[in-house]
């Protein structure tokens, strides 16, 4: 009976490190051109800043602002820039 007990437990084990180790090949890594928004505070404004000049002056650009959930997940927003457009991307992963 206790050896039962161990291969399930071993199992088990098994089954939940394999599904916490996909969530870490998936992890966002924070790029420097970033602006990250997390509960108000606000890093990397001036890029934000260059963009909006970009953007005034047709220039096309892109940012990626990134603003953190309750939980500390990102949430990444993607807005290029190209022919006066502006698209908007929204990866919630």
């Amino acid at each position: 009976m206790l050896k039962k007990s161990m291969v399930f437990l071993a199992l088990s084990s098994l089954f939940v490190l394999s599904a916490c180790s996909d969530d870490a090949t998936n992890a966002y890594v924070v790029k420097v051109s970033d602006i990250v928004e997390l509960h108000g505070e606000i890093d990397n404004r001036e890029h934000f800043e260059q963009f909006f000049e970009h953007e005034q002056q047709g220039k096309d650009d892109t940012i990626r602002i990134v603003r953190y959930t309750i939980e500390g997940n990102p949430i990444l927003y993607i807005y290029p820039f190209e022919n006066n457009k502006i698209q908007v991307t929204i990866d919630n992963k």
